[in-house]
């Protein structure tokens, strides 16, 4: 990720797994970013507002994200940024 296209409120990757949305950079620094969790899971259903899990072979998961809300600092190489955050799902 160029220095750039660190934005706030533009969505990334992580390590190519989640969704997050960048805060901004940390004090004094080009390359560390302060970004925040907005993946609930795979098992929330957004037209709900809630939890419906996923059904697997042996029966069903809830399929929440317990980091969901957590900020992180991370390096920027390790964002990818997300074009249509939507459709990344």
């Amino acid at each position: 990720m160029e220095f750039k296209d660190i934005l706030p409120q533009k969505f990334v990757n992580l390590d190519g797994r989640g969704k997050y949305v960048i805060l901004g950079l940390e004090p004094q620094s080009r390359t560390k970013v302060r970004i925040k969790d907005v993946d609930r899971g795979a098992g929330h259903n957004a037209a709900l507002d809630r939890f419906t899990g996923i059904i697997i072979e042996s029966g069903w998961y809830r399929g929440e994200n317990y980091g969901y809300g957590d900020e992180l600092i991370c390096h920027r190489k390790r964002l990818a940024l997300i074009e249509h955050p939507d459709k990344s799902e």
